[in-house]
């Protein structure tokens, strides 16, 4: 028991060291596109010298793979802590059943989601080591080439922003609305004008395990995209089977949070967009809702 709860602290210590945005959004997005660079780089050195050189190089005291408070770790699909470009005593160690705060189970959902579509963006809580505080935290990760594995590289956000917490509560209020009238009459809700499962630029959308788009409250279309036809094997703009991913995790867990692009109603814009959703109970869909971020290209 007692090694079981030093590797626990280990891990809590290795899941928050640094990575934080220094206060504004602004700054997040810097620090966005600084985590997603520094990924594309520990690939291009596993490409240049080979993935058991790399590995040893990101272990390496003051190795280049660490920039400010960022750092890059590697997992395999079985769970193994390969390496990070931070001094922790972590390699070696397999973390696929750990759980967040918010009981995520962190590692295993990037394996998932690397095994669907090649990599991906996760968002989680986690203790804040300088603040000792939970804070939401947003990791990238891509499959190494030829490789069962992964590598990453993620931040905490500034403060968990309010946008998010309002997607969450539409999603529950949009599933309380179907417990209450019924998932035939809800639908026929979420369509209305004026419908109260809308504010500003968030709205609630809801797809069958088909792929199917069965409503969203915002009448959103999509250029390009006949929302008549089942959506599961369209991609986005960035690549994404979006709605498959969603139907896989919701099938998998009942919920997940998954990002993307799609166009935002209100600029009628592409933006990168967070959605979180929730299987519908008794029925082969989900509801879900998300809240749109600033580019980390502008």
């Amino acid at each position: 028991m007692t090694d079981l709860k030093a590797t626990f602290c280990r891990v809590l210590l290795f899941l928050s060291v640094a990575m934080i945005a220094s206060g504004t959004w602004a700054d997040e997005v810097s620090t966005k596109k600084a985590a997603i660079s520094l990924v594309g780089k520990a690939l291009a050195q596993v490409e240049a010298i080979g993935l058991e050189q790399a590995l040893e190089d990101f272990k390496q005291p003051d190795n280049p793979f660490q920039e400010g408070d960022l750092y890059v770790f590697v997992y395999d699909f079985e769970g193994n802590n390969l390496a990070n470009s931070v001094p922790l005593d972590l390699p070696g160690a397999n973390l696929k059943d750990l759980r967040s705060p918010d009981g995520k189970l962190v590692i295993q959902q990037m394996i998932e989601m690397t095994k669907a579509s090649g990599g991906g963006a996760f968002e989680y809580d986690w203790i804040n080591p300088e603040t000792q505080q939970i804070q939401s935290k947003i990791s990238y990760f891509k499959k190494i080439p030829n490789f069962d594995g992964f590598i990453g590289s993620g931040y905490y956000r500034a403060e968990k922003p309010p946008a998010k917490k309002e997607s969450i509560t539409l999603v529950r209020q949009a599933l309380a609305h179907i417990e209450t009238v019924g998932l035939e009459q809800a639908l026929q809700d979420f369509k209305q004008p004026d419908n109260p499962f809308r504010d500003g630029e968030l709205y609630v959308f809801v797809y069958d395990f088909v792929g199917n788009n069965l409503a969203n409250s915002a009448k959103i279309t999509i250029p390009g995209v006949n929302l008549d036809k089942s959506l599961a094997q369209v991609r986005g703009p960035d690549g994404k089977l979006v709605v498959q991913q969603m139907i896989e995790m919701s099938k998998a867990r009942g919920w997940g949070a998954f990002e993307y692009e799609m166009v935002n109603p209100v600029t009628q814009q592409l933006q990168p967009k967070i959605s979180y959703f929730r299987k519908i109970p008794d029925f082969e869909g989900f509801v879900g809702s998300g809240y749109y971020i600033s580019n980390p290209e502008q």
